[in-house]
């Protein structure tokens, strides 16, 4: 029964805890250790007679036909101790992604991230980067957990699997229509970011918010957030790229030069 239990936690926290194989080790190691105790190397249970019709079961490390002696039970201990400090080990991992999950659970921080898709975009092309969109979101996840990621982008009609495969990924896509000014296309998102950003402000639909842009002419949204504390800080998508409009702020700025290895390829 114990060994059905820990499989059926092994599982669960698999999947709650992200596939994390720590997690899955510290598991195994428990389901192994249980099965360990309750059965042989071999299945089978021996008797020990201890008592007027009583019997003992022990587990064992190696395939014997008698009752082991002091030396087997001291290999048996050390096995058996052998599996508690692995997973005393790998619990540290665990737990600490166990109090991530109740961070994520009952966390009344409400995150949301506005995206600059053009300033983003043109960022990571200049420094040799492509994007990878899905892993992208999985960053953000992992390092602000946002509870809403807009991505402000033109609409051009002949991508739209990209834009499928962006709201797949977890992103709220916010369109511009976008204008051909010969061989370019134009689609500034500035005023609707800036819209999107304010209406939440005021419905409270957000605790705090990230912009992730380096554009000097967000510098008037940057002050207003700021101004009713809940700007949590500035993405810029490349260090030579940021305004210094933004950069005189005194706002937190992360920039992604030294991250984009983490979800983009080398163009």
């Amino acid at each position: 029964m114990l060994t059905v239990i820990n499989a059926f936690c092994l599982c669960f926290y698999w999947r709650i805890l992200g596939k994390n194989w720590s997690c899955l080790f510290f598991f195994a190691c428990t389901l192994y250790d249980s099965f360990f105790r309750e059965r042989n190397f071999d299945g089978n249970k021996y008797e020990v007679e201890t008592g007027e019709n009583s019997e003992k079961y022990f587990p064992r490390c190696r395939n014997t036909e008698k009752h082991p002696d002091e030396q087997n039970e001291n290999a048996e201990q050390k096995c058996i101790s052998l599996f508690d400090h692995i997973k005393v080990l790998y619990s540290i991992n665990f737990f600490f992604k166990i109090f991530k999950l109740y961070d994520i659970i009952f966390s009344m921080s409400k995150i949301n991230i506005y995206i600059d898709g053009n300033n983003l975009y043109r960022g990571a092309k200049e420094l040799g980067f492509e994007i990878d969109y899905k892993k992208f979101r999985g960053w953000l996840r992992q390092k602000y957990n946002p509870q809403f990621v807009y991505l402000f982008i033109g609409l051009v009609p002949e991508r739209g699997k990209f834009y499928e495969h962006l709201q797949k990924s977890g992103f709220i896509l916010v369109f511009k229509q976008t204008v051909s000014v010969g061989e370019k296309i134009k689609g500034n998102c500035d005023a609707e970011l800036v819209l999107k950003a304010t209406s939440d402000f005021y419905t409270k639909a957000f605790d705090s918010c990230i912009l992730v842009t380096g554009d000097g002419d967000f510098g008037c949204l940057v002050e207003f957030l700021q101004e009713n504390k809940s700007l949590n800080r500035i993405v810029a998508p490349d260090t030579n790229r940021c305004s210094f409009l933004l950069r005189n702020k005194n706002v937190e700025i992360t920039f992604l030069n030294d991250h984009y290895h983490k979800f983009s390829k080398r163009i």
